[in-house]
């Protein structure tokens, strides 16, 4: 016990390394806490079960289209219309002035466009798709409020809380497995 004391191993060993511990032991919780929202993507849906943080702001998770992900967070607007997830929305119109701005490469993008209408009204589209993130931002004139979704995939925080307990398993393996030097 005292060789692996020494290099710090156990949480319970030199103090420096408890802050290091206390953290590997959170991130590893806040995994399980990941993996956990991943199984209940097989039985919630963002239109049925979400929690709301304000009027203006939900959260859920949900599975995908074919449900071919890890799952995802959903994050979104409007209750009564849930997540946006690529349905037709009336945006501009006829004669409609559209300036794009961002870039875009093969299924990847990220941007803005803004619609002018003859009438002088203006729309605006945010949007970003890159691996993992779906963003879509919509500011309608005539909407009293915009319409966003943000879904991110549930590997990002997995892989993020896992780093912190790797590093702590194999600092804890190795000084095992270190000779011993007298």
């Amino acid at each position: 016990m005292r060789r692996v004391a020494e290099h710090g191993a156990y949480c319970l060993g030199h103090m420096t390394h408890r802050p290091f511990c206390a953290a590997s032991l959170a991130s590893a919780f806040f995994a399980v806490c990941v993996l956990a929202l991943w199984l209940a993507t097989f039985a919630i849906t963002p239109w049925d079960h979400r929690v709301s943080l304000t009027d203006r702001f939900y959260v859920s998770v949900w599975s995908g289209f074919g449900g071919d992900t890890l799952g995802r967070l959903v994050i979104f607007s409007d209750a009564h219309y849930g997540p946006y997830r690529g349905s037709i929305i009336g945006i501009g119109g006829e004669n409609t002035h559209e300036v794009r701005w961002g870039w875009q490469a093969g299924h990847y993008d990220f941007g803005k466009i803004t619609f002018t209408n003859p009438s002088g009204t203006v729309d605006r589209l945010r949007l970003c798709d890159l691996p993992g993130v779906y963003f879509r931002h919509f500011d309608i004139h005539d909407q009293a409020h915009t319409l966003w979704t943000l879904m991110i995939s549930l590997w990002y925080p997995l892989i993020a809380f896992t780093i912190l307990p790797a590093i702590w398993i194999f600092r804890r393996w190795r000084s095992r497995h270190k000779p011993y030097v007298a």
